[in-house]
């Protein structure tokens, strides 16, 4: 380190390692060395090591995750919205690994977002499946999504197996669905949200409600869900 140079030591450092994210000195989401082998390395204290790092995640380059260390940030998801908006395939065609895995099931009343949603009176009985999309096995979307009952009782056992609710629901009659519409606005998550998406509890993330009709035009699925704000980019294609 130039100790005499002008520029703060912090700065340099977070310089250094700047160059080294962009030579892949480490791969997107790698592991980085930790706070004292960086220190080590410059010959500086931590707290000269931290204020680096704490820039280079404010600018999106490395994430801290609590508990699990330091992570060169990847690439950002483009998520197209289409009228037949499927997780799997999206991820798949940008050569990343897609995952699907159950959180939660149970059955509940439906209130009246849901209710009006999918078109039923307030009350009736409904399938929650809450799921953790995953891109890379790092969760990308947290979603909730309703389906109604009794055409739906049993769905999550389906899910298990397949780890797909297109096919989940192909099994359950329902031969294609499709996107009737899409809200998307900015929100904070709550506490198990932010740890369920690996994220900080006041990062924002893209709250969505979406439903899907059937051939027939009958609702069949109501999903309110959270993508992390800082991995995906929702693009909203031409339906027609």
């Amino acid at each position: 380190m130039e100790r005499v140079s002008g520029t703060a030591l912090w700065r340099q450092i977070e310089t250094a390692l700047e160059k080294d994210i962009a030579d892949r000195v480490w791969a997107p989401g790698e592991k980085l060395p930790t706070e004292a082998d960086f220190a080590q390395r410059f010959g500086v204290n931590r707290h000269t090591v931290r204020r680096a790092l704490s820039e280079l995640q404010e600018r999106g380059l490395i994430r801290i995750e609590q508990g699990r260390g330091m992570f060169v940030q990847e690439s950002v998801v483009d998520y197209p919205l289409t009228r037949r908006t499927r997780f799997t395939e999206t991820i798949s065609a940008q050569s990343r690994v897609p995952g699907h895995k159950l959180h939660k099931a149970y059955l509940m009343p439906a209130d009246r977002e849901v209710a009006d949603a999918l078109g039923i009176i307030r009350g009736r009985e409904v399938l929650c499946l809450e799921t953790i999309g995953l891109v890379d096995e790092r969760p990308l979307i947290f979603g909730r999504h309703h389906f109604p009952c009794p055409r739906f009782r049993g769905l999550e056992d389906m899910f298990v197996k397949t780890g797909s609710i297109t096919t989940s629901l192909k099994r359950f009659g329902v031969a294609d669905y499709f996107r009737r519409r899409t809200a998307i606005m900015a929100v904070l998550p709550t506490p198990e949200e932010a740890v369920i998406l690996q994220q900080p509890r006041m990062r924002p993330v893209l709250r969505y409600e979406a439903l899907n009709t059937d051939e027939t035009g009958e609702p069949v699925e109501f999903t309110v869900g959270l993508f992390a704000g800082d991995r995906a980019q929702l693009l909203v294609e031409d339906w027609g």
